[in-house]
């Protein structure tokens, strides 16, 4: 049904299409433009023949008559089916034609002879607007025929079309009470579903309880262990065995919830590639991920398919090893954050920063470096001591988080010494942030005490990286720190750009 009513509309919108074609008006247009021409012909000819215009004048009219009535690419034609249908417009046309031509084809010698040949287009004209104006007529009558056809036949399809929308109406109706009836049905079968567990639990409980005591001892034993421990049937995904703590933790109930295995770890995919691998190999060992997504831990896993009393199960120790991945984090964190700064130190800096240099020249973007340092960092540090320019150093570093962009890869180098890489940034846009960056440091205000407060400011290097270089980040720095001097050398508190050639393109003083 659905195929019928898509051919049903694409027939309507074929039609259609064609009912909106001008071609049929544009043959019209085209014998109005000749009548048009003839009647300028005739009054260039009378005016000849009144020595009111030369023969050039009635030359130029004659080439004008042909370029409409001669064939070819750019000249309008008459629309196929009225052309098979009205064989005499084209016959008309031919006549016109070959007329219009043997006027253009005479030698006009002299005077006397333009005003003969004027004397005969002047006569034969009118005679040759006729025979066009009953083209004219039959070509109007045929494509106004033409057109209720088409539109007769848009009507068909249009009645076709809705008897079709209203049969697929009815087929979606019927559909619709089918899909009730279903789910009726299907909420009939889910409670006795629900039903035939809450059964099962019941006679799996009583199944378990001769052996209640032993499993008490074993709970002793495993809830004193440094380790949580499930035990799970592998079919029914229910749990035989649970410790208290591991339940807790995934929020079950002791030996009475059901375990997914996948559930349980915090990223879904994750859990997917366990179960994957543990199908395959059958059990695995020292598995780390992070588990319980109610309240997310680092856990060592261990597992085993085995079997029990004739029956598939699952066995799963949990190791909490989140106090040695939060010390392993807190390492990683020294190794690569600016403990002042709280941004990257310079090694971190440079690998990160040299891969997004690199991604950019892969792909041949944009990308430009700032090279910032504090001025006068030296006298800061003499007049109002060490602390005072750590507090500096902290406020730059403030700035600097919160004007960039989370793209964009800062780190503190060294000292009063900053740098920063802006992928997709090219030099006009690279200065525009570095003259943000030194009016915003121009404002920041530290205060030592109730009565001392200071500020300071900065001077920046631009380094832009061009789409043909193929350097990495050092020479991208490199042009940057020479940028930096120059600004310094200016004066400071403002800011100095270089491209690929090293030579200054501008400065700008931001005080």
């Amino acid at each position: 049904m659905t195929l019928a009513t898509s051919i049903a509309l694409l027939l309507v919108v074929r039609q259609a299409e064609l009912l909106a074609h001008p071609q049929p008006f544009g043959d019209l247009w085209h014998l109005y433009n000749i009548s048009t021409e003839l009647d300028r012909l005739e009054r260039s000819a009378v005016a000849v023949m009144e020595e009111k215009a030369t023969g050039e004048d009635l030359d130029e009219r004659l080439e004008i008559a042909m370029s409409l009535l001669a064939p070819g690419d750019s000249a309008p034609h008459t629309e196929p089916a009225v052309a098979r249908t009205l064989p005499g417009v084209r016959d008309d046309l031919d006549h016109i034609s070959h007329t219009v031509d043997t006027w253009s084809g005479r030698t006009l010698p002299d005077a006397a002879a333009t005003r003969v040949l004027a004397a005969e287009i002047a006569v034969g004209v009118p005679k040759l607007r006729d025979r066009l104006e009953q083209s004219f007529i039959s070509v109007h009558t045929e494509i106004s025929n033409q057109l209720d056809r088409d539109r007769t036949r848009l009507h068909a399809r249009f009645v076709m079309l809705s008897w079709l929308l209203g049969s697929l109406l009815i087929g979606v109706g019927i559909l619709g009470l089918r899909l009730f009836t279903e789910n009726r049905r299907a909420h009939r079968l889910s409670s006795d579903l629900l039903e035939f567990n809450r059964t099962l639990e019941s006679r799996i409980e009583e199944r378990t309880r001769e052996i209640r005591d032993g499993r008490e001892l074993l709970r002793l034993i495993l809830e004193s262990s440094p380790s949580d421990v499930v035990l799970v049937e592998v079919a029914s995904q229910r749990v035989r065995f649970i410790t208290d703590r591991f339940a807790q933790s995934l929020g079950l109930a002791p030996e009475r919830g059901v375990f997914a295995l996948r559930n349980i770890f915090v990223d879904p995919l994750r859990g997917e590639l366990f179960a994957a691998e543990l199908d395959a190999r059958g059990g695995l060992d020292g598995w780390e991920d992070r588990i319980a997504p109610a309240s997310p831990y680092w856990s060592a896993l261990y597992a085993r398919k085995l079997e029990v009393a004739g029956e598939a199960m699952l066995l799963l120790w949990s190791y909490d090893v989140s106090a040695r991945k939060a010390l392993e984090a807190e390492l990683q964190k020294l190794a690569t954050v600016d403990s002042l700064s709280g941004l990257l130190n310079r090694r971190a800096f440079l690998e990160r920063g040299s891969a997004l240099v690199e991604h950019c020249v892969r792909l041949g973007h944009p990308c430009s470096v700032l090279m910032i340092d504090i001025d006068h960092f030296k006298r800061i540090n003499d007049t109002h001591g060490h602390q005072a320019g750590d507090d500096a150093i902290r406020a730059l570093a403030d700035v600097l988080t919160s004007e960039l962009r989370h793209i964009d890869v800062v780190g503190r180098l060294g000292g009063e010494e900053f740098a920063a890489v802006l992928p997709e940034t090219p030099a006009l846009e690279a200065e525009e942030i570095a003259e943000r960056l030194c009016r915003a440091v121009a404002l920041q205000r530290t205060s030592l005490t109730d009565e001392i407060v200071i500020g300071f400011t900065v001077s920046i290097g631009v380094g832009t990286l061009a789409e043909q270089t193929h350097g990495a980040l050092e020479s991208l720095l490199l042009r940057a720190d020479r940028a930096l001097y120059r600004a310094k050398a200016q004066g400071r508190n403002r800011i100095a750009l270089t491209t690929e050639d090293e030579s200054l393109l501008s400065w700008r003083n931001m005080g």
